[in-house]
């Protein structure tokens, strides 16, 4: 079983659009619920960790009256790795 890696999430709002540079490459993921990834990132108190087991970005966050605070749990869904294969013919 994989363990949990920290990593440096790459957010954009708008697009609701996670990329992880995951073992030298970069990967893009949709998530469901960007305000709430957004808030939850604004407010994390460590490194996001990311689980390839879950394919789920784990982000823990402050909760009054518990010192460990609360790990808050995001699915993401991997955008295909299709490539185009149009051609330019001359």
């Amino acid at each position: 079983m994989e363990q949990s890696v920290p990593v440096l999430p790459l957010f954009d709002l708008h697009r609701a659009v996670i990329e992880l540079n995951l073992h030298g490459s970069w990967r893009s993921f949709q998530v469901n619920d960007a305000p709430s990834v957004a808030r939850a990132l604004a407010d994390s108190v460590e490194v996001p960790r990311w689980d390839p087991a879950s394919s789920s970005l784990l982000v823990r966050t402050p909760v009054t009256g518990n010192t460990a605070g609360r790990t808050r749990i995001f699915s993401l869904v991997e955008f295909s790795e299709a490539r185009p294969t149009a051609k330019v013919v001359r």
